[in-house]
């Protein structure tokens, strides 16, 4: 919000330099007041071979999920206010996009303590499924509208389905991994999920050249979609199965 404000008056080169000052004021702030243990020189550092060893169906699922996730949620991103633009039919939309951003980035947190908070108490692959196949049918409206409040309503929607759908799978490889190798876990998690952010604008951009702004929209649609088939599908043929196998011999069936 703030961003998009200042744009409006000093321009978007202006913001860059804010953003340079903020990001001053974050690393003086880190380095005089967090304050962290030497790690214990005993500890053993992980491994190639520990590295290898997480490679089984599970954890391979959740990096070809995050990377597929944050594909689709990026997709379409970097051409949001040039859509803005097109639909309110002013040549600087800047203010109102940093206020939509804005309103989306609140509910996105409001995301992470309701859609994770059922995904904890149901089972997270189905609300992640859910989640993103709910994504899908918010984004398909900003599409086809031309009416800027109601391209507002539904992309805070997406943003609410979409973005709760990372903790949720966050929440389910940590479940399934051993506190020793979560450090590893997520730092091949976040490399893998950055790939999906490098890749989409790229093919954002494609989209856009070949057809339009709008089309890339429709491109985050089937995306979302793509992802949420893929999880139906591992759920399918390997959670579901071993729920019913638990349950039929009186097994508590677990959360993941």
């Amino acid at each position: 919000m703030i961003g998009g404000y200042f744009a409006h008056i000093i321009g978007y080169r202006g913001t860059f330099f804010m953003s340079t000052a903020f990001v001053g004021v974050a690393f003086v702030l880190a380095l005089t007041l967090i304050k962290e243990d030497r790690p214990d020189a005993r500890v053993k550092a992980a491994s190639f071979r520990d590295m290898t060893l997480l490679l089984n169906r599970t954890f391979i699922f959740a990096l070809i999920t995050i990377f597929f996730v944050r594909f689709s949620i990026s997709i379409a991103m970097p051409f949001t206010a040039l859509r803005i633009e097109e639909v309110a039919g002013v040549k600087d939309p800047s203010g109102m996009t940093g206020i939509i951003l804005a309103v989306r980035s609140i509910i996105i947190a409001l995301a992470g303590i309701s859609i994770v908070r059922l995904a904890d108490r149901v089972e997270k692959l189905g609300v992640l499924m859910g989640a993103l196949a709910l994504g899908a049918l918010a984004v398909a409206p900003l599409f086809v509208t031309g009416d800027l409040l109601f391209f507002a309503v539904f992309f805070v929607l997406a943003g609410y389905f979409a973005g709760g759908s990372e903790p949720i799978l966050q929440s389910f490889i940590g479940g399934t991994t051993s506190p020793s190798q979560r450090g590893m876990v997520f730092g091949m998690l976040t490399t893998v999920g950055s790939l999906g952010f490098f890749a989409a604008p790229i093919a954002g951009s494609a989209v856009a050249i070949a057809y339009d702004i709008r089309t890339t929209f429709l491109a985050q649609v089937i995306c979302l979609g793509f992802t949420a088939m893929v999880i139906a599908l591992y759920r399918l043929k390997h959670v579901i199965p071993v729920m019913k196998k638990r349950s039929g011999r009186g097994v508590p069936v677990p959360m993941e």
